[in-house]
């Protein structure tokens, strides 16, 4: 697959992989990312859970919006984003939105801002294995 939005990198760029989980039963959603160098050595790597996740965008979308949230806590300045969530990646490189996730889009434009620079790409769920286990780990621990 090609990225729907050019993957630039430096040598000081670090590539964040983040996914979501979701269950419609519960209505829990389980995040997960992770922070390599270009070396492909994990820097860092988180999870969260939440309740009263409405779909599965959401989770996506709340997933990148944590990784962000780590990255401006840890001063980075290069950041590629890449998800296997096509349409939060249309919309974060096509400037749309829907309206239930307005408010999540605006605070990761707003986490983006304080980057130097930072690109959004779409890759294929095989090459977002860490983060999907990630995401179902902390949606299994959300909902025992």
């Amino acid at each position: 697959h090609r990225p729907l939005h050019p993957c630039y990198t430096t040598s000081s760029t670090v590539t964040c992989y983040t996914d979501g989980a979701w269950d419609a039963l519960s209505k829990s959603g389980g995040m997960g990312w992770c922070f390599k160098d270009n070396a492909g050595d994990i820097k860092l790597q988180g999870e969260c859970a939440k309740r009263y996740i409405n779909s599965a965008p959401m989770a996506e979308a709340l997933a990148l919006k944590a990784a962000l949230e780590a990255a401006s806590q840890l001063g980075l300045g290069d950041l590629r984003c890449l998800s296997d969530s096509r349409s939060l990646v249309s919309m974060l490189t096509t400037n749309s939105s829907i309206v239930e996730l307005q408010g999540i889009l605006h605070d990761i434009r707003v986490l983006s801002s304080s980057l130097t620079s930072i690109s959004f790409c779409f890759i294929s769920r095989s090459e977002n294995v860490l983060a999907d286990g990630l995401a179902k780990s902390a949606l299994r621990s959300c909902m025992n």
